[in-house]
């Protein structure tokens, strides 16, 4: 990993390496992913509380510092992939970050998201999101034998 980190002569980090980048996120005491899939070009966010009751976005607004921290940090990887010349910007740049709805997301439960964060987190190793998502599926069958 660090070979893979130290990059080109210039000692920028070389991305292409890498088909997923996962950015954690900690933010008023809540932890999510996001998952930006330079293979096929798709930022996916990863998060234990249900849609309906999560503030986690995405959400645009046309001023910046009302954005979503989703969009926010989809900007600054955007502009870094474009300052180091990675061919994927432009794709990366025209997605819109999609909400993963999960079978294990959960509606009333907000204490545990670091438990969360942490399973997922620790059982990636190079899958794909939706490889991710389905062992993160798999795993809370096996775990729980039930869905929330």
């Amino acid at each position: 990993m660090k070979e893979l980190l130290k990059g080109s002569e210039d000692n920028k980090p070389d991305l292409k390496a890498f088909r997923v980048v996962l950015i954690p996120i900690a933010e008023n005491s809540h932890y999510y992913l996001i998952c930006f899939d330079l293979k096929n070009s798709a930022i996916e966010v990863i998060d234990n509380i249900h849609e309906t009751k999560s503030f986690v976005g995405p959400q645009d607004n046309d001023d910046y510092d009302k954005k979503d921290t989703v969009l926010k940090v989809k900007h600054m990887f955007v502009a870094y992939l474009k300052a180091m010349r990675n061919a994927n910007w432009k794709q990366m740049k025209s997605v819109e970050p999609q909400k993963l709805k999960l079978n294990w997301q959960t509606k009333k439960n907000s204490i545990d998201c670091g438990v969360f964060f942490y399973e997922t987190y620790g059982g990636i190793q190079g899958k794909r999101c939706q490889e991710l998502v389905m062992w993160i599926q798999n795993r809370k069958k096996q775990e729980t034998g039930r869905t929330n």
